[in-house]
């Protein structure tokens, strides 16, 4: 399950960033992105497995939802953040997202 508490990569096709928090209600998808809150209707679920989410939203935008790792965070978002810092360990990355005040 990828919704609840924690730290997910959302890709789609403007590229990867940080997702905090994802809840799903019914057809909504919420998360917030380090700077807004984001809110999207579902119109067709792609994927719905333990790591990860994929989705279309009523725009016909795919996102996709998974944890996020070291290697994904390098790899997807890294370079998306205006001040990306770096991480030794997926523990520190998760502390600095979820307990960071944007």
């Amino acid at each position: 399950m990828v919704f609840g508490e924690g730290v997910l990569c959302v890709t789609d096709e403007d590229g990867g960033w940080v997702a905090r928090s994802p809840r799903r209600d019914g057809v909504l998808v919420t998360w917030f992105d380090l700077t807004h809150q984001r809110a999207y209707e579902i119109q067709d679920v792609v994927t719905d497995e333990d790591d990860e989410f994929v989705f279309v939203d009523t725009e016909g935008r795919q996102h996709r939802l998974r944890p996020m790792t070291l290697e994904i965070y390098s790899a997807e978002v890294k370079d998306n953040l205006v001040w990306p810092p770096s991480f030794d360990d997926e523990e520190s990355m998760r502390h600095h997202f979820l307990d960071v005040a944007w």
